[in-house]
Parts: C-alpha cells; structure tokens; sequence
C-alpha cells in the first residue's frame, strides 16, 4: 500500500521545493539590484533630485531675467530723453558769480549779444569766459564778464539747446532763467 500511495503522487503536476526556492532566490536577487538601481548614489532617485534642483535653478534664473527685462523696459519707458530738448532758453547771469572749486568748462551752442559761442568757461575766480564759432567776429574771444564793465550786455545768454546736467544746476544758481 506505501508503494501505491507514492506511485499517486508521482502523477500529479505541481512545483517541487528546489524550483520554488531557487525561483524565490531569483527575485530576491531582481529585488537586490532593483533596491540598488533606485536608492544607491547614482540611482533614480538622486538623478530625480538633481533634475528638481536644476530645473528650481533655470526656473529661477528664468525669472531673474525676466524682472531684469522688465526693470529695463520700465527704465526705457519712463527715461527723460537723452538728446537735448531743441528749445531756446534765455538765462540773465547775475553780476557776480560764485567760484567753482576748480575750472570748468561745457560745450554747448548759445548766442550773446547776437553772437555765436559754443563754450562757456567759468574760472575759479568766478570769471565767465565764452569762446567763438567762428573767428573773425567782434566781441569777445574770451570775454571776462564780471571784470569788465563793457560786456556787460554778455551776461544775456540764449541756448540753442535746453541746458541740463552740471550747466542747468550752475545756471540755476548764478543765473536767472527768462520765460
């Protein structure tokens, strides 16, 4: 009876224990590499970490650049103009001048006393000198206003240009502007 109760097992389909342990120590070895492909110092989830940082960076970056254009554009909009306004402006310089701290000088096309100039120079004694356009002319080459009592009617200046910067404010402090 033993033999024919072994003989009947014998028939039967299944999966012995050798093919269920070595089939288990497959996918513990499977699981072993997918564990260390995913969690290891180079594995997806650092190089998905790294992604997110570099991507927060570029969308940062992104941004910065944006306000900057804008902070640009917003600088473009509301700017003054930087060439001259084209409108005469007659100023009365006063009969004394304050001293500068050292010589100065501007570039700038004006008309005295119908004459032409397109350099006023103040000197550190407080003297107005105004250079010609053209030579030739009469009047003075180099004009010292306050020392002078003749060019007195020097001290009326028309620009052809509006005056700004470092001119406008010595003007607005030793000049009267005419409206």
């Amino acid at each position: 009876m033993k033999l024919e109760n072994k003989r009947g097992y014998l028939g039967e389909k299944g999966i012995t224990l050798i093919a269920l342990v070595v089939t288990i120590v497959v996918l513990l070895i499977l699981a072993g590499v997918s564990v260390n492909a995913i969690f290891n110092e180079n594995g997806l989830i650092k190089k998905a970490q790294e992604a997110q940082n570099k991507m927060d960076e570029a969308q940062k970056s992104d941004l910065d650049a944006i306000n900057s254009l804008n902070e640009w554009v917003d600088s473009k909009v509301n700017e003054t103009p930087t060439t001259p306004v084209i409108s005469p402006e007659t100023w009365i310089l006063n009969e004394t001048i304050s001293m500068p701290a050292e010589d100065v000088e501007w570039n700038i096309k004006f008309t005295s006393n119908n004459e032409q100039f397109t350099k006023i120079k103040v000197s550190t004694k407080g003297n107005v000198y105004y250079n010609e356009i053209k030579a030739g002319m009469t009047g003075p080459t180099a004009g010292d206003i306050e020392s002078i009592p003749m060019l007195l009617s020097y001290r009326t200046v028309t620009f052809e240009t509006a005056p700004t910067g470092e001119l406008l404010a010595w003007l607005q402090e030793n000049a009267t502007k005419q409206e």
